[in-house]
Order: C-alpha cells, then sequence, then structure tokens
C-alpha cells in the first residue's frame, strides 16, 4: 500500500511540474503583431554609382519594410554620406521613392528631401547616425577616449578615420537571412603592385519577422520592432601602439525629450555571462513604448568565437549635442529625408562616443579583431528575464520537496487515520464476537 502512494505522489508532482510549464509557456507567448518584412537593395537606382561604383565606391542603400496590420516600420540604411539608420513608422499602405540623382548631389538643397513618403508619418520616426571613426593613443591605458579626445585638432593624441571618405563596397545580403544588409570597407595594400586586402570594417543589419537572440554572444533579443546590428573591425592597421577605436554616434529624434542613455541592471547573466548591464539610448525616455531606441549591452569581443573569454568593455561618454557634427549630419540619408527640419526645433539630437576596450586588455593590437552589437529599433526596448526554463528548474527544485513533503503528510495522516479506523473495527468486531458466544 505505502509502494502504491509513492507512486502515486510522483505521477501527482508530474503532473503539477507540467502543468506549471504549460501555464508559462501560455503566459509567456506574445500577443499576435505578425509583419511582413521585405528587404530591397538600392531600390530603383538609376544611376552609375549603384551598378558600377564610381572610384571604386558603392552608393548603397537597404530598404527594410516591416508590414504590421497597425502600422510600417521602414529602415532606410545606408553609406551615403556616412553610415546611417533612418527608422520611419507610417501607415501599413505607405511606401518610399528615393531621387538617386539628388540622393547624391554634392548640393545641399537637392540632398534635402530626396527620401519622400508616400503615405502619413507616425510622430516617432528618428536615425542613427555613426558619424567617425576614431583612433585614438590609448598611452596611459584607461580605455576611455574622453581623457584624450577633446575636440583639440592639433593634438597627435587621436585621428579621425571619416566614414564619409572610405569605399563601400556593393551592399549584399547575410547568406540565409533575405532581409538583410552587409556594409563593408575594406583596406588594401599594395604588395609588388598587387593590391592585397589588409583591413576589414562592416556594417551588418538583420531582420527577422518573429523574435529570438542571437546565435552568439551577447545574444541580443530581436523581434519584429527592430534590426539586430554587427559593427566589425577586422585586421585594421592600427596606427599607434597602444590604439584603441571608438565611433561616434548621434541620435536623432522628433519628439521634444531629450534623447537619453539609461542603464538597467539584471540579477541574471543566463544569456550573457558575467555581464548584468543594458544601455537603451531612447529618443523618448519619458514614454519609450512611442519612441526610438538603439540598446546594447556593454561589451564586444575580440574573437569571431565570441567566447567568454574573448569580451572586453564597451564605454560611453556622456552625451552632447549631437548639432556639433552638422557637417556630417547634413551629408546623412537622415537629412535626405528630413530636410531642413533635421535642424529645427522640431528635431532632438544627441552625440555620444562607443569606445572599445578595458584596461590592460592589450589594446587593438593583440587581436586586430573587434566586433559589437546592437540592436536599433521602435517601442520599448527588449529586457533579459530570467527565462522559462530557468525558472521551471528552480520551481522543480524548490516545489517538489515542497509537494513531497506535502503529500508525504497527507499520507502519513491517511495512514494512521486508517490504522485507528482497523483497530476500532477490530475491537468492535472482537466484542460482537464475544456476545454472540
Amino acid at each position: 500500500m505505502a509502494s502504491a502512494c509513492i507512486v502515486k505522489m510522483k505521477f501527482a508532482s508530474l503532473l503539477i511540474v507540467l502543468w506549471y510549464f504549460a501555464t508559462s509557456l501560455c503566459l509567456a507567448k506574445e500577443p499576435s503583431n505578425a509583419r511582413k518584412i521585405t528587404t530591397r537593395l538600392n531600390p530603383d537606382c538609376d544611376v552609375p554609382e549603384c551598378q558600377d561604383g564610381y572610384n571604386g565606391s558603392y552608393a548603397n542603400i537597404a530598404h527594410i519594410k516591416a508590414v504590421g496590420s497597425e502600422d510600417t516600420l521602414h529602415y532606410v540604411i545606408s553609406t551615403i554620406g556616412v553610415p546611417s539608420v533612418v527608422v520611419i513608422r507610417a501607415d501599413p499602405t505607405s511606401s518610399l521613392s528615393f531621387n538617386w540623382k539628388n540622393l547624391l548631389s554634392d548640393n545641399a538643397t537637392d540632398r534635402s528631401g530626396s527620401i519622400t513618403l508616400t503615405g502619413t508619418a507616425l510622430k516617432n520616426s528618428f536615425a542613427v547616425v555613426f558619424t567617425e571613426l576614431i583612433e585614438y593613443n590609448d598611452v596611459d591605458d584607461k580605455a576611455t577616449i574622453s581623457s584624450y579626445f577633446h575636440g583639440n585638432t592639433t593634438t597627435t593624441n587621436y585621428t579621425i578615420h571619416d566614414f564619409g571618405e572610405m569605399m563601400w563596397s556593393e551592399v549584399a545580403t547575410v547568406p540565409g537571412n533575405k532581409n538583410s544588409a552587409i556594409f563593408s570597407h575594406t583596406v588594401f595594400k599594395n604588395d609588388s603592385d598587387v593590391k592585397k586586402a589588409e583591413g576589414f570594417l562592416s556594417f551588418t543589419f538583420n531582420a527577422y519577422d518573429n523574435t529570438g537572440r542571437q546565435s552568439v554572444l551577447p545574444k541580443m533579443e530581436y523581434n519584429m520592432n527592430n534590426t539586430l546590428l554587427d559593427l566589425l573591425l577586422n585586421n585594421l592597421t592600427a596606427m599607434y601602439d597602444k590604439s584603441r577605436f571608438s565611433v561616434g554616434v548621434v541620435m536623432i529624434g522628433t519628439s521634444q525629450d531629450k534623447p537619453d542613455i539609461t542603464e538597467t541592471r539584471s540579477l541574471d547573466d543566463e544569456y550573457t555571462p558575467g555581464v548584468f548591464k543594458m544601455f537603451d539610448w531612447s529618443t523618448k525616455p519619458c514614454l519609450k513604448e512611442d519612441g526610438g531606441y538603439l540598446e546594447w549591452k556593454p561589451i564586444c569581443y575580440t574573437s569571431s568565437s565570441r567566447n567568454r573569454l574573448s569580451g572586453t568593455y564597451v564605454n560611453s561618454d556622456d552625451r552632447t549635442d549631437g548639432m556639433n557634427q552638422k557637417h556630417y549630419l547634413e551629408r546623412s540619408v537622415a537629412y535626405s529625408y528630413f530636410g531642413d527640419k533635421l535642424f529645427s526645433a522640431d528635431m532632438t539630437t544627441s552625440g555620444t562616443n562607443i569606445s572599445f576596450g578595458l584596461s590592460e586588455d592589450g589594446f587593438y593590437v593583440k587581436k586586430n579583431y573587434t566586433v559589437w552589437s546592437a540592436t536599433i529599433g521602435h517601442g520599448t526596448p527588449p529586457q533579459d528575464a530570467i527565462s522559462i526554463l530557468v525558472i521551471g528548474v528552480i520551481s522543480a527544485g524548490l516545489g517538489l520537496p515542497v509537494v513531497i513533503i506535502l503529500f508525504g503528510g497527507i499520507f502519513v495522516i491517511v495512514k494512521k487515520h486508517m490504522a485507528k479506523k482497523d483497530q476500532v473495527m477490530g475491537n468492535f468486531s472482537n466484542s460482537y464476537s464475544q456476545i454472540n458466544s
């Protein structure tokens, strides 16, 4: 009898665990908000700069369109001028058109409005502009660019590599993902009059029609409302023995809120071991669900394997007014869409330098490789939470002993009750026998 009760207890415990997992999965299920995603590379381009290049460089635009039932997100990603991402939230039937002749004009007036929207633009369109790649000589191994970069053009502590002067290869998709774009700059060296690839810099963007995570560290979460970015610096020739790199970034929003970076902390490092922070640069810090964002974890990797040992720190400076980068912004596709409104009171800007490296990590020259991941999207930025699997394991570990104790207690009480009942019945039976004798 005891063994039968134990079997029943185990079966009941198993049912409880299975019920918990089923309930957790149902609760975690996201509301249906499917988007149909399509990507066009150099859409409707009718100029040689797209098809054949110009002086070794291509004019590149990727238009990723994510159509939902309530709105459409247009991602305009380009290296024209400087690498930029414009995110336009518009009605579901909206579309974009590109005037390529004006897009590539040297005249700012022509470039203004060369990207036009057919449909109704909603209020939270924004842009992220990568203005420059800064290489600085970290002689004191502080791993912070603010120690050396103060806008003094006569100093020898840093060198600015202008993205606008780089030669960009023709934009292509990532193998296995048609909704993606790779913008790459290859540095060549002359060896016996033969050009050989020496260094490589690239911006890679991936869009998805579902929710998931990168297959590699830092396993950033992607969804239907954002696009995943990887910035790669591979085998670049360092100008200093103690070179570190930093990228200048400007966030542009249409809200009166000043774009700002907020830090969130977590007790769990399940997805990115050793990292308990997340940084969100939002265009509407007080109403994130209606704004745009650039999100990253403070870690980059010095190896293509992206293992824990190859991780190093990512640091961002205090925010500055992005308008001091006006000469870059005016060359970007952000200006091609927003036009002169970009420099009006209707728009807000914020700038920072995102630097790669940690004190005593050997500087860039130790591995000659740095890759950094981030997401750019609309709405509330994703936040890491303890996964259902971990919750289930913890619950099972803590819950099963409780269940066993509970059922064990019930079993003991029932057994004692049955034993007492048997004793009473036995006594009654004996008494009945004595009366009839």
